[in-house]
């Protein structure tokens, strides 16, 4: 009952963390595309600009109304990664490998702080339908 009663975006998926998942896998090549194309109008960079920063800000907005925990830490976690693969100095790499204990410890805090609650009495619900359907009927 819980379940129903929650406004987040699903986006025609059955689940807000399928959507979330879909968000981060498909908005870097749009964005991508849309790099591109703004390229070929001119002034090049204010296309550029035009064309990709409204999409991306529907992408995160919506990743945001997801509510899906896993999907916000997926892209922080992709972004993170990505900032190591490009060159950059030494130095802001360092920076940029200290803020791992400080996202940690932001993790644990939210838990802490009850915003894991909900995600484990959904869990619950799952077991205790699964346990009564089981108990109705334990062959079929």
């Amino acid at each position: 009952m819980f379940r129903l009663q929650q406004m987040r975006v699903t986006g025609g998926f059955s689940a807000c963390n399928a959507f979330a998942g879909y968000l981060i896998l498909g908005l870097p090549p749009v964005l991508a595309f849309l790099w591109n194309a703004g390229s070929k109008f001119a002034p090049a960079a204010v296309s550029r600009i035009l064309f990709t920063v409204p999409v991306l800000g529907t992408g995160l907005f919506l990743l945001w109304k997801t509510g899906s925990r896993g999907g916000i830490l997926s892209l922080t976690a992709g972004i993170f990664l990505m900032f190591f693969a490009s060159k950059m100095r030494k130095q802001i790499r360092l920076a940029l490998f200290s803020l791992i204990p400080l996202a940690a410890a932001g993790i644990t805090a939210l838990i802490l702080l009850g915003r894991g609650g909900k995600s484990i009495l959904f869990r619950l619900d799952y077991f205790q339908g699964a346990f009564r359907m089981i108990a109705k009927s334990p062959l079929y």
